[in-house]
């Protein structure tokens, strides 16, 4: 074949492959404009009926507020002066969601009444409607541009209209003051596509309202707009980029029925074109296809026609081409960054790209869906996959599980893939794996559940635009509000504090100010009453700037513990300052840690940080320091110690305990000491006292028996009168006896109450003070109240208790008082601690009893109620006391189990009636019991009047109070 005969089937073949080529492009094209013009039309249909929807709310809201206006103009005209009674009856229909608050202004600009407090300073002539409404003189409706109010510093607009009096005469304007209208609440409920608008405007140009960011948008105006300008602006659309934030949009003008207001509904390019570019990938990618597959059948048809020389030496380099093409191709779809495959008719996987071979581990080209897929997850697509070859574009979303084992999501887009003529020949498969965004959605989600979770509230706040970004439910609840509506408005709205002074703090903040990071507030609560909140921020960079997180906590109820706590604490130091007891506190070393309440000339400055060997002399020293170690092996330990200061010794009772911290580790000890010199120096006293009688009377012993010598030759008086003194010293060495007997035995019983009362008491106090120092450690101050309440008692108790061994030592009652009320007083006081029912009886001569036979008397009775109280048993004591001119008797009987006299039964008791009868007898009276088993006891005392001066024995010396020490 001739190179010319080559030339013209070459040229023939590439004419109809360039004819071809040329058709499917344009068809290509067409289709292209046609989806373009598709999406347009769809956005415009659906921005018109929003703009008219939209008109018609803002229509029938205008209404509503131009009634409201009219309405309470005219309460205002006829009953000004329950105006304010009026507008409360009526706040419900107030919270409308276009409706606000109302404002009157008088005829000089000044405010008449207003919902803010103390209004009357406020004036608001330089207001641009109240000089529209005094110039103009007509009744018509006027509301203003959106601005920042001077006393609430929200973004509001103001609908007014003109007050007149009877004669028609200028009186002033109704201000009803609004929120712009909710758009961003409406914008919410739409779905219009990202960067869309909705934007109220006024005849003007001036905007009222817009759904993005009124505070930008406020000061633009859209007067030179061509459609705001046109009387049938209604229906009319425009795309053009918008002068607020530049974007490019597709706008929809409705004007508002009966007002000079328009409604631009603006969706994005960019948004509405989201579903053509993908169709626009589709087709292209299979223009590109079928160019290249064409081309190479042009190529194949064209050089068939060689001889077979040339086919052999050209068809290596005609594969190469052909498969350069399928490369370049295939790299076309490689670039895109989702899976990308092509279905036939058949459901025969074409061609997939390379995310599409990388998911499945294979190249599916030539293989059948329900084959490549397998039976299961067929089964699952096969319904979209049918839809999308019946023309319908199909979206969805499918989990899978990767090659670890997790589980992700992916969205799947099947667009069908039309022929020239409009018949669908297959459809494009895309899969985007959006794994990522839905775990970034579930934690936003988690993220927000965990701040509502908080008790505290919470508010992220935009530096840049002084806008709440995002709040918890708990900030929601503490200004009652929604969270939409919290995120209308700026944390100086909310706040009531100037912006610029927020400005400063959050700055301040951001520069890493600790005094403007953390603060406390004192607010008034909800009962009245102070409301502590601390207020804690923080400042977080993000790629849109500084972000300005503020946690606000109310603090009331911690303030008030740590007050309670600080009193609690004062009145146990003034407690422990009453009380004679030194506390004290040593580490492992023994160190004092710890003191209060020293009873020596020392501070505690000067015995902290130091051991006992410090201060006290080293026998002691080594003596306390046995004692304490003991303490630290886990120990309670307790002694009785003493120290020779100056040349006086001075006794003291020591308790010691090991204090533990949380693991148990013994970390030092707590001990408790008060001083009992006075107390051994009483016993010292009557020891010396029993030496000295008995000494008296081995001395009068002597003495008797040398006179019995030397009246050995006298008559038989003198005999009688011998054995009278012989038997008078046996009754003195008997009584002498007994009496250290009874000092034996109230020695034991002083100790017991002591030890009963008073020591376990300070045992209790030591312990709670342990578990106290525990808890302030822990922070638990509940706790620590209770424990502070109960050391209080239980000290309460101790000196009650002291009290009444004092008492019970030494009777004070008979100090003020005469017998039969000393004697009534102490029966109230044994009722009241036994239970037994104690009735006092008895007339009064008025003759003053000496104070010897008084105490005595007062200790028969003493003796004999605790002989009842511990042996008979008895539910009734009767005392009689009668006191007459000559003689006195003192009765004292009960109804309890008696006393075999005859028998041993009463062998127990015999200390206590001895005691008794020796008293008795110690005051010149007579004493008789009379008792039987189950019959009850009674004791009686008659004391004639010239026997007390005769028989009475000077009294003890008294021994002090315990507390006195």
């Amino acid at each position: 074949m001739s190179k010319a005969s080559l030339s013209r089937i070459r040229f023939r073949f590439f004419t109809v492959f360039a004819i071809v080529a040329l058709a499917l492009w344009a068809a290509i094209g067409i289709a292209l404009q046609a989806a373009e013009r598709e999406a347009m039309a769809r956005a415009s249909a659906d921005g018109r009926n929003l703009a008219r929807s939209l008109a018609e709310y803002v229509a029938s809201s205008v209404r509503t507020i131009d009634l409201s206006l009219l309405h309470f103009r005219e309460n205002w005209s006829e009953r000004s002066s329950s105006f304010a009674e009026h507008v409360a009856r009526h706040q419900k229909d107030l919270k409308h969601d276009f409706l606000g608050q109302i404002t009157v202004i008088k005829a000089d600009g000044r405010v008449a009444y207003s919902y803010l407090p103390d209004p009357q300073h406020v004036d608001l002539s330089d207001r641009q409607y109240f000089k529209v409404h005094k110039e103009r003189g007509t009744d018509e409706l006027y509301f203003s541009e959106p601005f920042r109010g001077r006393l609430s510093g929200q973004w509001i607009i103001q609908f007014t209209r003109a007050i007149y009096d009877r004669q028609r005469n200028f009186a002033g304007v109704l201000v009803l003051t609004v929120p712009p209208p909710a758009l961003e609440r409406i914008y919410n409920d739409i779905e219009l596509g990202g960067g869309a608008s909705i934007v109220l405007v006024r005849h003007d140009g001036q905007i009222l309202a817009h759904s993005r960011d009124l505070a930008t948008a406020a000061t633009v105006s859209l007067a030179e707009i061509p459609e705001l300008r046109r009387e049938d602006a209604s229906g009319a659309e425009a795309r053009r980029k918008a002068k607020v934030d530049g974007i490019e949009r597709l706008y929809r003008y409705q004007k508002v029925p009966g007002y000079p207001l328009t409604i631009i509904v603006g969706q994005s390019v960019e948004g509405i074109l989201v579903g053509y570019r993908a169709q626009r990938a589709a087709y292209l990618a299979s223009g590109f296809f079928f160019t290249a597959l064409m081309l190479a059948v042009t190529l194949l048809l064209v050089f068939r026609r060689h001889d077979k020389e040339a086919a052999d030496r050209n068809r290596a380099r005609y594969e190469t081409e052909l498969r350069r093409s399928e490369e370049h191709l295939r790299a076309l779809f490689d670039s895109f960054p989702i899976a990308v495959a092509h279905i036939d008719k058949a459901q025969r996987i074409t061609f997939a790209n390379r995310i599409y071979r990388a998911d499945y581990g294979a190249d599916p080209d030539g293989r059948s869906v329900r084959e490549f897929v397998g039976e299961e997850n067929y089964a699952a697509l096969q319904p979209n996959i049918e839809r999308a070859l019946a023309g319908e574009e199909v979206q969805f979303e499918r989990s899978f599980v990767d090659e670890h084992g997790e589980t992700g999501t992916r969205s799947l887009r099947y667009v069908p893939d039309r022929a020239a003529s409009g018949e669908v020949v297959g459809f494009f498969g895309l899969r985007e794996n959006i794994t990522e965004r839905k775990r970034h959605e579930a934690e936003l989600r988690r993220f927000r559940a965990a701040m509502d979770a908080v008790a505290d509230s919470i508010y992220l706040i935009d530096r840049a635009t002084m806008r709440f970004i995002d709040v918890n439910a708990a900030a929601c609840r503490g200004h009652g509000r929604t969270r939409d509506e919290l995120l209308s408005l700026g944390p100086d709205g909310l706040l009531s504090i100037p912006r610029e002074e927020l400005e400063r703090a959050y700055d301040a903040v951001i520069a890493g100010d600790a005094s403007a990071k953390r603060y406390e507030l004192l607010r008034p609560g909800v009962d009245g009453g102070p409301m502590w909140l601390e207020v804690q921020r923080s400042a977080q960079r993000s790629e849109r700037g500084w972000m300005i997180v503020v946690v606000i906590r109310d603090v009331t109820q911690r303030k008030r513990l740590e007050e309670a706590m600080r009193q609690s604490e004062e009145r146990l130091k003034l407690a422990l300052r009453c009380a004679p007891i030194t506390i004290f506190s040593q580490d492992e070393d023994l160190r004092y840690s710890w003191i209060h309440n020293l009873q020596v000339n020392l501070s505690a400055g000067d015995i902290v940080g130091k051991t006992d060997a410090d201060f006290v002399s080293a026998e002691h020293a080594a003596h306390l320091t046995s004692i304490k170690r003991r303490a630290l092996g886990d120990v309670s330990v307790r002694a009785e110690l003493s120290e020779t200061i100056a040349g006086k010794t001075y006794s003291y009772d020591l308790v010691v305990d090991p204090v533990h911290d949380e693991s148990g580790r013994i970390v030092g000890i707590t001990g408790a000491s008060w001083d009992i010199t006075e107390l051994k120096r009483a016993e010292e006293k009557i020891r010396k006292l029993n030496e000295e009688l008995e000494q008296r009377v081995r001395e009068r012993t002597a003495e008797l028996r040398a006179a019995v010598g030397a009246l050995l030759d006298e008559v038989e008086e003198r005999r009688l009168a011998e054995t009278s003194a012989l038997d008078l010293a046996s009754r003195l060495q008997t009584m002498a006896r007994r009496l250290g007997q009874a000092q034996e035995v109230e020695r034991r019983r002083l100790a017991a109450e002591l030890h009963d009362s008073v020591c376990s008491n300070l045992a209790a106090v030591g312990l709670n003070l342990v578990l106290l120092q525990k808890q302030l450690l822990l922070g638990d101050a509940s706790d620590a109240a209770q424990r502070l309440s109960g050391l209080i008692a239980l000290i309460d108790e101790a000196k009650a208790n002291a009290k009444d061994i004092s008492v019970d030592l030494r009777p004070l009652l008979l100090d003020d008082r005469d017998l039969l009320s000393a004697l009534e007083e102490y029966a109230r006081k044994f009722e009241g601690s036994t239970g037994i029912a104690v009735e006092v009886k008895g007339a009064d001569s008025g003759r003053r009893l000496p104070a010897e036979e008084k105490i005595a008397l007062f200790r028969i009775t003493q003796e004999a109620l605790t002989n009842c109280a511990r042996h008979a048993q008895a539910k009734a004591v009767a005392i009689e006391l009668n006191i007459g001119a000559d003689h006195l008797v003192l009765s004292i009987a009960d109804d309890g189990v008696g006393i075999d006299l005859a028998g041993g039964n009463g062998e127990k008791h015999g200390l206590g009636l001895i005691s008794m009868q020796e008293r008795a007898g110690a005051i010149g009276g007579k004493w008789r019991i009379d008792s039987a088993p189950g019959k009850g006891t009674r004791v009686v005392v008659r004391v004639d009047v010239g026997a007390l001066a005769e028989g009475a024995v000077s009294e003890l010396p008294r021994r002090p109070p315990l507390w006195a020490a």
